[in-house]
């Protein structure tokens, strides 16, 4: 016989099988080992891997080598047989991500799952004994591969994998729309590795969870509440204004959450817009932007900005208010300015929601963009010495928080220098900048001790006035005298928007 007259049964035979059959299935249609052997010598057909020949010219695709090797696994029989198996072998783990194109997990072996035990001589294969009950895998593109939920768990359960590798996979399965947050919820490996997937959590399972973790760890249940309720509206903002023209700012003692392990507990919101005129007109488009936005369970009512003259500049003040439903769950207030001089780009940010509570459907860290570090130090300096009409400053918590990041937080020492000239210059109560951090007035020490003793969320060593100031002197007084020999502080830097 001639080649043609073998190459019609093999082709045939490929056809529905990626351009691939096995040696075995060749022989059961007439064609022997050693014509194939011939065949593939003179260039007929391609060896894929032993026992396994394919159609040279068909198209090539990255998951031949999982095909070839899942066609040997049973090379009696064709893919339209196999179909029908009732104990089928499935294509899993991270061979299962590739051919559903999620995620960007690599592996040097080819996986596959039964319920029967099976073996292969191949090294770089793995072959695993496991129960797939129900709609645990369908058939994709002629191979059966786990469903996109089998596949996750299973490679949650393998352990070869951080979490952040599986929780970019399960996003981006999210994305292509091949899992659905009812998918993670009916889930509890997925639902564990990444809650804020899975549909939202009503409001009394969140505070009924966020006061288990406060009796827990001794701290107030409204803290957790407090700032749970502001971190997801100030992740919703962020989404809302993504791909303006311009970016709120997060200020204030909420931004150390991005900055500090354990930094103290704030009850308000501090921002600003990069491109406002005013105070007012910042608050006044937060107020349109936010007003009735939902996240999750909670519809969030911000309120009429009111001015009030503050520092160097007006700010601005509005109230929001969260609902979960008609009931009331909470509330802040934030200050809103404009028009604010920086050093350096506010820069986008994920950071943690703050409670460190897993909560079905919202996002444990948020994405916001932190004022820098440099413009924040600055601020607290200048703030504990300024003079108000009720007298010398009594920001004591300011000098917590310059102990805190003094000791966790890097900064750049001449842009730290440049914020402390301008604010300086933009301060009228401010008398004059300190060469060097001192006592802000003599009752300093005693108020600070007693204040600190009972402000939420601050620990020793910095709860003491001694050791938080030495801290911050020693890590801020070069900067100070740097910043009186800066004669211009507002040649290099405009404000942001400005």
């Amino acid at each position: 016989m001639i080649d043609s007259d073998f190459m019609q049964p093999l082709t045939d035979l490929a056809a529905g099988q990626w351009g691939m059959f096995t040696s075995q299935q060749a022989r059961i249609a007439g064609v022997s080992r050693m014509t194939l052997s011939r065949l593939a010598a003179r260039g007929r057909l391609f060896r894929q891997r032993f026992g396994v020949y394919s159609i040279p010219g068909a198209p090539t695709h990255q998951l031949d080598d999982a095909r070839a090797e899942w066609l040997a696994l049973n090379p009696a029989m064709t893919v339209s047989d196999r179909m029908g198996d009732p104990d089928p072998i499935v294509v899993s783990h991270e061979t299962a991500a590739l051919a559903w194109g999620i995620g960007d997990l690599t592996s040097s072996h080819i996986w596959f799952t039964s319920e029967r035990r099976v073996e292969s001589r191949q090294s770089h294969v793995r072959t695993r004994r496991a129960s797939l009950p129900g709609r645990t895998f369908q058939w994709l593109e002629g191979l059966p591969v786990t469903s996109v939920r089998r596949t996750i768990e299973d490679l949650i359960s393998s352990g070869r994998w951080e979490d952040d590798h599986l929780q970019n996979l399960t996003r981006d399965a999210m994305e292509r729309r091949l899992l659905t947050s009812e998918d993670v919820g009916r889930s509890v490996p997925i639902k564990t590795l990444i809650p804020e997937l899975a549909p939202p959590a009503g409001h009394q399972s969140v505070l009924a969870r966020l006061k288990k973790a406060a009796r827990s760890r001794g701290v107030p249940p409204d803290r957790l509440s407090g700032t749970f309720l502001r971190m997801i509206f100030a992740g919703a903002l962020t989404m809302a204004s993504e791909g303006a023209s311009s970016v709120w700012v997060m200020k204030g003692g909420t931004s150390l959450y991005g900055r500090l392990e354990n930094p103290r507990s704030s009850r308000d919101l501090d921002l600003f817009r990069s491109d406002a005129q005013s105070a007012m007109e910042a608050a006044s488009d937060l107020r349109t932007l936010m007003d009735g936005a939902r996240v999750g369970a909670y519809t969030f009512q911000v309120g009429e900005p009111h001015f009030r003259a503050a520092e160097a500049q007006g700010t601005a003040s509005v109230t929001v208010a969260a609902y979960a439903g008609a009931a009331k769950a909470g509330g802040f207030n934030i200050d809103v300015s404009a028009d604010v001089w920086l050093v350096a780009e506010p820069q986008l940010t994920l950071i943690d929601r703050g409670d460190d509570v897993p909560l079905e459907g919202y996002p444990s860290r948020i994405p916001v963009h932190l004022y820098p570090v440099e413009n924040q130090v600055a601020d607290k300096i200048c703030a504990m010495y300024e003079t108000h009409e009720t007298g010398l400053s009594t920001r004591y918590r300011d000098l917590y928080d310059l102990a805190m990041l003094a000791d966790q937080t890097p900064m750049n020492e001449s842009l730290l220098a440049l914020a402390l000239a301008q604010q300086a210059h933009l301060r009228p109560r401010l008398g004059a900048l300190p060469r060097s951090l001192t006592d802000p007035s003599p009752d300093w020490r005693a108020e600070f001790n007693r204040k600190m003793a009972g402000t939420d969320g601050t620990e020793p060593p910095f709860t003491d006035y001694d050791t938080a100031l030495r801290k911050a002197a020693a890590r801020y007084d070069h900067a100070l005298q740097v910043a009186h020999a800066i004669e211009d502080p507002f040649e290099a830097k405009r404000p942001l928007g400005g």
